[in-house]
């Protein structure tokens, strides 16, 4: 007995020790998952998927955003100037200093913003985040977030009541983190003729009682002004404001649910949303939705790993075949016997190339992969085999996709110029295109 029950207790001891390093402050059944996000891939009330479907249907080019801001600059499908991001604030992945400044490079060089901030509604996702994003945000466009209040009539006849000024300025950080579960529909109406205005009559938006009615934004210093396209039909607050930032147009509402899959069809929201993409979007440029910040990314994301169900099968699974040989007839495997083997030709040949792999420059093994590439393109059309790019007769195939080439061979072009690229992208794009002239 005694020889199982020490087992045992060594066992759960390690279970602990194991559980508390992979689950320091996460749940096993978290309930995250059932909350709507304003995400692409989201189809509940709060998702942006009819809105990215609607883009499609009317052939304007839209991309969602898996990365850091440090994307949109080297995006090949996407000109450098004429885009329009889409940002929901406040955000579930924060932003780095350094992502910001990225984010400031990009809109100050000639492209747009839509900021669907949550100051007056307060949708379940935004629960989860502070006020801290919403104004490193605002910020960033030179801009900062106040709250007028009345000032109460007092009967103070005192010098020093005289002469103080009442303090009219709250910030807003407190404010944001009031919740209240009461929401009431409004309605927004048009404060100024504008090209955002056009054929719009009125808004639907949801707000809390207690939060958002005389919210206002102002400029950093008096070279910075923002336009109210939109004000509350109740409260007449400014709820819509237009700014710039450089070249850049930028949008902020008060209402983060204002494109949602539930509020794209109400009143005249689908109509404002028409008006942005074609005041904001040139014909060339697309639609990128900030997909990232908000959960979907393609990044490593550790949170994602160990909430995973399937990780918890395979950790309890382990659990218990360990405890099955812990309290099993006998404690003990046989005895391994050493087993001695030769090295095979093989493996010498693998070793070494791992040695001269690890001492070439990355460009130098790109350009070796695209000659072995363009060899087997070659050879696929007749043509003698020495290596040459061959990057016109793939855009003339119609099984290759062109976005997916403009990435390669832009790769290509910097392993040319010996450049240091991503090798496993660079082989993975090659990979796609020889699946596809297949």
């Amino acid at each position: 007995m005694k020889e199982r029950l020490i087992p045992l207790l060594g066992a759960a001891l390690a279970f602990y020790v194991v559980f508390v390093l992979l689950f320091p402050n996460t749940r096993i059944f978290d309930t995250d998952s059932k909350i709507s996000l304003p995400t692409t891939e989201d189809k509940n009330k709060y998702g942006l998927y009819a809105a990215r479907q609607w883009l499609q249907v009317s052939n304007i080019n839209t991309l969602s955003l898996r990365d850091r801001y440090d994307d949109l600059i080297s995006q090949a499908i996407l000109p450098e100037q004429g885009n329009l991001l889409i940002v929901s604030l406040p955000l579930r992945i924060d932003a780095s200093k350094n992502e910001l400044n990225q984010l400031s490079t990009w809109l100050k060089s000639g492209n747009n913003a839509v900021f669907l901030v949550a100051m007056s509604d307060w949708p379940d996702w935004a629960k989860r985040s502070t006020s801290s994003t919403i104004e490193e945000y605002l910020n960033l466009l030179g801009l900062e977030l106040f709250e007028k209040i009345e000032d109460e009539v007092t009967e103070d006849t005192s010098d020093e009541a005289a002469t103080q000024e009442p303090d009219t300025t709250v910030e807003p950080s407190d404010i944001l983190r009031q919740i209240d579960p009461e929401r009431t529909d409004k309605q927004l109406v048009r404060a100024t003729d504008h090209p955002l205005t056009r054929n719009i009559k009125q808004l639907a938006v949801w707000r809390q009682e207690t939060e958002g009615d005389d919210w206002q934004l102002r400029g950093d210093n008096q070279l910075r002004s923002t336009l109210p396209l939109f004000i509350d039909k109740e409260t007449s607050s400014p709820a819509i404001w237009l700014t710039f930032s450089g070249k850049a147009k930028v949008l902020v509402t008060s209402h983060a649910d204002l494109f949602s899959n539930r509020a794209l069809e109400k009143s005249d929201n689908a109509k404002l949303f028409r008006n942005i993409v074609n005041y904001m979007l040139t014909p060339a440029g697309g639609v990128i939705f900030d997909d990232m910040h908000q959960g979907l990314r393609d990044i490593y994301d550790a949170d994602a790993f160990y909430k995973d169900p399937r990780l918890h099968a395979t950790l309890f699974f382990l659990l218990a075949l360990w405890l099955t040989y812990v309290l099993g007839y006998t404690n003990r495997f046989s005895t391994a016997q050493e087993k001695l083997s030769r090295l095979k030709l093989s493996e010498h040949v693998t070793a070494i190339g791992d040695l001269l792999a690890r001492r070439l420059h990355s460009s130098a093994i790109a350009q070796r992969l695209a000659h072995h590439f363009f060899n087997e393109v070659r050879s696929y059309y007749g043509q003698p085999m020495n290596g040459e790019p061959v990057w016109d007769k793939l855009e003339n195939n119609p099984a290759i996709e062109k976005k997916l080439l403009a990435r390669t061979e832009k790769l290509y072009q910097q392993a040319v110029s010996h450049e240091k690229i991503n090798l496993n992208k660079f082989n993975n794009y090659l990979n796609t295109l020889r699946r596809e002239l297949q």
